[in-house]
């Protein structure tokens, strides 16, 4: 792995990778890496992975693997039906965080300038009686 920065893209899409186990000998299998951690891996939904049907067994959905990045030999991504949704559902839920920060932040933004207008008015207000004392 050149740059490990790059791995990110398997906590999205499935990806083949070859690593040496602790007993030396090179393992590879189709994972995902898991989020916010640096070496657990766990099995990729994908159908190279699948034993029965269209889906993880569930003791392979709790496989869990520990792989040093030092120890990666090769790492490649593939996109399939299941990848391409994913990342289609992780669009949409970007766009539509995007789209309530906008909200969140047009009204706050219309919030401040009726505040505004009020400490206006209440300054012109006290202006006027100080006018009128005067």
């Amino acid at each position: 792995v050149d740059d490990p920065l790059d791995l990110w893209r398997c906590s999205v899409l499935p990806c083949l990778v070859r690593w040496r186990n602790i007993a030396g000998s090179v393992t590879e299998r189709w994972l995902f890496k898991m989020t916010n951690t640096t070496d657990m891996w766990r099995l990729a939904d994908c159908e190279m992975n699948w034993e029965r049907g269209f889906s993880l067994t569930k003791e392979q959905e709790e496989a869990r693997f520990k792989i040093h990045i030092d120890d990666i030999l090769f790492v490649k991504t593939r996109l399939d039906k299941k990848a391409l949704t994913r990342i289609k559902v992780a669009k949409e839920a970007i766009r539509a965080a995007k789209a309530e920060e906008a909200q969140a932040a047009k009204l706050l933004a219309e919030a401040s300038g009726n505040a505004d207008e009020e400490h206006e008015a209440k300054v012109d207000e006290e202006e006027d009686e100080e006018d009128e004392e005067e």
